[in-house]
Protein backbone atom coordinates (compact mmCIF):
# COMPACT_ATOMS: atom_id res chain seq x y z
CA UNK A 1 0.00 0.00 0.00
CA UNK A 2 1.34 3.50 -0.87
CA UNK A 3 1.65 5.95 1.79
CA UNK A 4 -0.89 8.76 2.58
CA UNK A 5 1.55 11.69 0.74
CA UNK A 6 1.42 9.62 -2.02
CA UNK A 7 -2.53 8.76 -2.13
CA UNK A 8 -3.70 11.97 -1.64
CA UNK A 9 -0.86 13.44 -4.44
CA UNK A 10 -2.99 10.61 -6.65
CA UNK A 11 -6.34 11.95 -5.71
CA UNK A 12 -5.43 15.20 -6.14
CA UNK A 13 -4.19 14.62 -9.77
CA UNK A 14 -7.30 12.74 -10.26
CA UNK A 15 -9.42 15.99 -8.81
CA UNK A 16 -7.92 18.17 -11.60
CA UNK A 17 -8.46 16.12 -14.44
CA UNK A 18 -11.92 15.49 -13.85
CA UNK A 19 -12.18 19.17 -13.57
CA UNK A 20 -10.49 19.39 -16.59
CA UNK A 21 -13.03 17.27 -18.03
CA UNK A 22 -16.34 18.89 -16.52
CA UNK A 23 -14.72 22.02 -17.83
CA UNK A 24 -14.52 21.30 -21.24
CA UNK A 25 -17.45 19.00 -21.81
CA UNK A 26 -19.98 20.38 -24.01
CA UNK A 27 -23.91 20.32 -22.34
CA UNK A 28 -25.93 17.40 -22.98
CA UNK A 29 -29.63 17.60 -24.20
CA UNK A 30 -30.98 14.90 -21.81
CA UNK A 31 -34.47 15.35 -23.67
CA UNK A 32 -32.39 15.06 -27.28
CA UNK A 33 -30.39 11.53 -26.13
CA UNK A 34 -33.55 9.97 -25.30
CA UNK A 35 -35.58 11.39 -27.78
CA UNK A 36 -37.15 7.75 -30.20
CA UNK A 37 -35.75 5.58 -27.71
CA UNK A 38 -38.69 4.09 -26.69
CA UNK A 39 -39.79 3.82 -30.71
CA UNK A 40 -41.98 0.68 -31.10
CA UNK A 41 -41.37 -0.38 -27.68
CA UNK A 42 -45.20 -2.44 -26.87
CA UNK A 43 -43.96 -2.17 -23.02
CA UNK A 44 -44.07 1.56 -23.75
CA UNK A 45 -47.08 1.82 -25.54
CA UNK A 46 -48.50 0.14 -22.77
CA UNK A 47 -47.09 2.33 -20.37
CA UNK A 48 -48.78 5.49 -22.16
CA UNK A 49 -51.75 3.39 -22.55
CA UNK A 50 -52.22 3.16 -18.97
CA UNK A 51 -51.56 7.07 -18.52
CA UNK A 52 -54.16 8.14 -20.63
CA UNK A 53 -56.66 5.70 -19.35
CA UNK A 54 -55.54 7.45 -15.65
CA UNK A 55 -55.71 10.58 -16.91
CA UNK A 56 -58.89 10.23 -18.35
CA UNK A 57 -60.74 8.44 -15.67
CA UNK A 58 -61.27 5.54 -17.97
CA UNK A 59 -62.77 2.36 -16.67
CA UNK A 60 -60.89 0.48 -19.14
CA UNK A 61 -57.58 0.58 -20.54
CA UNK A 62 -56.81 -0.65 -23.94
CA UNK A 63 -53.21 -1.31 -25.30
CA UNK A 64 -53.30 -1.52 -28.87
CA UNK A 65 -56.65 -3.99 -29.98
CA UNK A 66 -56.57 -5.68 -27.01
CA UNK A 67 -57.44 -4.54 -23.41
CA UNK A 68 -54.86 -4.96 -21.39
CA UNK A 69 -54.15 -8.00 -19.21
CA UNK A 70 -52.89 -5.24 -16.01
CA UNK A 71 -55.65 -2.80 -15.12
CA UNK A 72 -55.15 -0.12 -12.73
CA UNK A 73 -58.56 0.09 -11.30
CA UNK A 74 -61.09 -2.50 -9.65
CA UNK A 75 -63.17 -1.13 -11.82
CA UNK A 76 -61.26 -1.64 -15.29
CA UNK A 77 -60.01 -5.70 -14.42
CA UNK A 78 -63.62 -6.40 -16.92
CA UNK A 79 -62.65 -5.54 -20.26
CA UNK A 80 -65.48 -4.94 -22.61
CA UNK A 81 -64.62 -5.97 -26.16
Amino acid sequence: MLPKKERLAAVEADVVELQKQVATSQPTNWLQQITGSFKDDLAFEEVIAYGRGASSGWGRVESGNKCSKRPLTQASRKCNK
